[in-house]
């Protein structure tokens, strides 16, 4: 019986790893929607310098993990992913200044161009406040003083807790999921930066609060002169601040959930990555939006609409050549004989 244990695990050992077996369309010219594994982490940028934008997209799932390069072929469709590096839990991306800097929390890594995550340094500011499942940090001239700070975009589930919460009639019973950002301004240089005390950013005169996962992005959306904010949230819709104040000192409106047709926009799935970047290059900001499943979507800016909101173009999926089968997130694949050949 024991020889039969020790032949059963030694045949099941050498099975090829699911990696190795991983199912390909086998079908010259077919086009899918561009993805990677679980939970799309998308940077944007010109990454082999040929004039158009690419996408480097990074999932820390199973088996996937890793980052992925996908080469713009013309028309936003790109090229079959290519691993470039392992994936970061909480990267980020930003352009403070114009250039990207790629950082995880506490971390920057430095000349991502160049050395991918090989250049790491520390970031010297001690983080105090609490974070739960998002910890995303960036970089950004908040106050206009061109000098940059540091914007922390954080998750609390401790009112929430967890999805077991409802009580015999069907009601919730414990608090909503929270989503806070954080500046942290630096009064020393670029150089030598000597961050201080971590504060909220209000919204109305309260703490900005999304559910959860806030993902901020400061941008001049409304090309007024001053650094609006935008955050995405656990759920899947994505919100607008008003900068009303100035690009020296900061008010930002209530939160206005950004718009569709006249309807709130959703994303469909939860966990949204949202990054705002140019897309198009033609001087304002759109918005780019890593989903759960791995797929990756922009949303054209169209100007801004009668009542102030960011006005957009319908979601549109960047496009792939078809390389292996993606089936997206919580997928139960079956197999059968469909063309009846025995296999």
């Amino acid at each position: 019986m024991n020889l039969f244990y020790l032949i059963l695990i030694t045949a099941f050992l050498s099975i090829d790893s699911p990696e190795s077996i991983r199912l390909e369309h086998n079908n010259p010219g077919l086009i899918v929607d561009l993805g990677v594994g679980l939970w799309a982490n998308p940077i944007p940028d010109d990454w082999d310098q040929d004039g158009d934008t690419d996408l480097l997209v990074s999932t820390t799932d199973k088996p996937s993990n890793g980052l992925y390069f996908f080469e713009n072929e013309g028309n936003n469709i790109f090229s079959p992913g290519r691993l470039i590096a392992e994936g970061k839990k909480q990267m980020t991306v930003s352009w403070p200044d114009g250039r990207m800097v790629v950082c995880t929390p506490g971390t920057i890594y430095q000349d991502f161009r160049g050395q991918l995550y090989s250049k790491p340094a520390g970031i010297a500011y001690k983080q105090r406040f609490h974070s739960g499942r998002a910890n995303q940090w960036k970089y950004a001239d908040y106050n206009g003083d061109g000098i940059l700070d540091l914007i922390i975009g954080v998750s609390d589930w401790r009112e929430y807790g967890w999805d077991d919460a409802y009580n015999a009639e069907g009601k919730w019973t414990n608090g909503p999921l929270h989503g806070y950002v954080y500046h942290v301004i630096n009064h020393g240089s670029n150089a030598k930066p000597d961050y201080g005390k971590a504060r909220k950013i209000l919204a109305d005169g309260q703490a900005l609060d999304v559910y959860g996962k806030p993902s901020p992005n400061l941008v001049d959306w409304d090309q007024d002169g001053d650094l609006d904010l935008i955050c995405g949230e656990f759920l899947d819709r994505i919100t607008f601040f008003e900068n009303t104040g100035s690009r020296s000192e900061p008010v930002y409106a209530k939160g206005r959930f950004l718009q569709l047709n006249g309807k709130t926009l959703h994303l469909e799935l939860e966990m949204p990555e949202v990054v705002v970047y140019d897309w198009e290059s033609d001087g304002d900001p759109d918005i780019i939006v890593g989903k759960e499943d791995g797929r990756v979507l922009l949303i054209e800016n169209k100007g801004m609409d009668q009542e102030g909101l960011p006005l957009l173009a319908e979601p549109e999926y960047f496009k792939q050549k078809a390389a292996y089968v993606k089936c997206g997130a919580l997928s139960t694949p079956c197999s059968y004989d469909w063309d009846g050949d025995g296999d």
